[in-house]
């Protein structure tokens, strides 16, 4: 977990990953250098409307389009009596070419013990910030090289982040 002490959400994410020797980094400056996340960014602001995070039934295939291919969304399970977990809910084509079918799946089952908390703290550091972040990275659970990604919360009818809009480019 991000400690609140490190200041803004990303700044805690950029100390531990340094600190864990984590080949990843957050800016939330975000900016992108692939023109397919720089789109599917604008989606997600576009379905923002006038709230801080859209809903996740706002990303509509219509709003998407081509795009879906090129998406994950990652649910978050909480619940009181236990710990905290992310799931595929929906993957596009694109994606499963390169990580195969994720869908349905906890990100437990498919990401190796060793790269979990890397992996949950990215998650945790979006949903803290409350805003898409980019992070430049290496895809080491898939054995893909590095990419730029772009995950983003949506949330629930109350705004509250209940999931993640994940896609990413290889560099």
């Amino acid at each position: 977990m991000i400690s609140a002490a490190a200041g803004a959400p990303w700044d805690g994410f950029n100390a531990r990953a340094r600190q864990l020797g984590w080949p990843m980094t957050c800016d939330p400056g975000l900016a992108f250098e692939s023109p397919r996340l720089i789109e599917i960014l604008r989606l997600w602001q576009l379905a923002c409307g006038r709230r801080a995070v859209p809903r996740r039934t706002d990303l509509t295939t219509r709003i998407l389009g081509a795009k879906l291919h090129d998406c994950v969304v990652i649910d978050l399970r909480n619940s009181p009596t236990a710990p905290r977990r992310y799931r595929v809910r929906l993957q596009g084509r694109n994606v499963a070419q390169h990580t195969g079918d994720l869908m349905g799946r906890e990100v437990d089952d498919f990401v190796p013990l060793h790269l979990r908390e890397r992996w949950y703290t990215t998650f945790d550091t979006v949903l803290a910030a409350c805003a898409p972040l980019r992070f430049l990275m290496r895809l080491e659970a898939f054995g893909l090289g590095e990419a730029e990604c772009l995950i983003a919360p949506l949330g629930d009818g109350m705004g509250n982040p209940v999931a993640l809009l994940v896609s990413f480019a290889l560099r």
